[in-house]
């Protein structure tokens, strides 16, 4: 007998997975992570019961227990020091609908002082898409990417971290989409590309998207009518991204000018292009400027707002 499916919470693809209620197992599930949960749920070291450390060691207690404690302590801090004395952090694993009561109970206690680790995953991917396109998410769904003619890849693994990702770009390939990846290492991912380009120096990614939107401009490659009709900006985009030719690139990046023309180019023409990005774009000291220079380059091809043209930054945990 199982349970209905419930989202997995090992990545944010959003997978559902089934238990058998009789012997507590998964008996379907979609990919080999959620297998795993078999391994954990039945391990020897599972905590079933709360903790409290009483002397140095930790010894089982009750749930009643445990939250009078919590809320015994809580109440003496609030009466001494007032709410605004205490933070609260939440997590990316729990529902929208548990993060809603729990920033409606740190409220109650008296407090503002509350974050979560989504603002830290892809802040500069939320920032930069809501001040691009007004919405700080994906533009499409994964579902859209079987249309698209090139999927270009930054600082991203699907093949390990969202396999079932990896099965819907594999259907893009096989329908005559061209792969293309960005990475400061050779990924799993990078050998199902057709195009594969190693940044020698992390962090440097932006620089070579600009050059990209270079090549493109000077070969007349880009969107004029959407550029005109939904843009704003592109004279002053024009003027940045001069500095930014292939040959300065290639000795600044050591990658090959020929190399940087055959993505540029291949990406610009296919016609209907998606963007992918990860952990590896959004989480170092440049990754606002290289989700700029991402976004941008969607622009300046016309690639938003159609089926097999979208902006994804794929995120690591269950709810970010």
């Amino acid at each position: 007998m199982s349970i209905p499916g419930f989202i997995c919470p090992f990545c944010g693809f959003g997978c559902k997975i089934y238990i058998n209620k009789e012997n507590s197992s998964i008996y379907r599930a979609g990919c080999i992570k959620s297998v795993s949960i078999n391994s954990f749920i039945k391990s020897k070291y599972r905590i079933l019961t709360p903790l409290v450390k009483i002397s140095g060691s930790f010894s089982e207690a009750s749930w009643n227990h445990i939250i009078s404690s919590i809320a015994l302590e809580l109440r003496k801090i609030v009466k001494v020091y007032g709410g605004s004395s205490i933070a609260f952090i939440g997590g990316s694993k729990c529902s929208n609908e548990e993060n809603y009561l729990f920033q409606k109970f740190v409220r109650f206690i008296g407090s503002n002082n509350i974050d979560n680790c989504v603002r830290l995953c892809h802040a500069a991917s939320i920032d930069v898409l809501s001040r691009s396109l007004g919405f700080g998410a994906q533009t499409n769904p994964f579902s859209d990417l079987i249309y698209s003619k090139a999927i270009l890849i930054l600082g991203y693994n699907p093949v390990v971290t969202h396999p079932p990702l990896t099965s819907i770009i594999l259907e893009a390939k096989k329908r005559g989409a061209k792969i293309m990846v960005i990475d400061v290492r050779k990924s799993e991912t990078a050998k199902i590309a057709d195009i594969s380009i190693q940044i020698k120096r992390p962090g440097m990614d932006y620089m070579l998207l600009l050059c990209m939107a270079n090549i493109i401009l000077s070969n007349n490659l880009y969107n004029r009518e959407f550029l005109e009709k939904k843009t704003m900006g592109f004279e002053e985009f024009l003027e940045t991204v001069k500095k930014y030719d292939p040959i300065t690139c290639e000795k600044i990046l050591d990658i090959s000018k020929k190399q940087i023309e055959e993505v540029s180019k291949e990406f610009a023409i296919a016609g209907r292009g998606s963007i992918l990005w990860g952990m590896g774009v959004a989480q170092n000291p440049m990754g606002y400027n290289t989700v700029a220079a991402i976004v941008n380059l969607a622009l300046l091809l016309g690639y938003i707002g159609k089926k097999g043209c979208g902006l994804y930054p794929v995120r690591g945990q269950s709810n970010v």
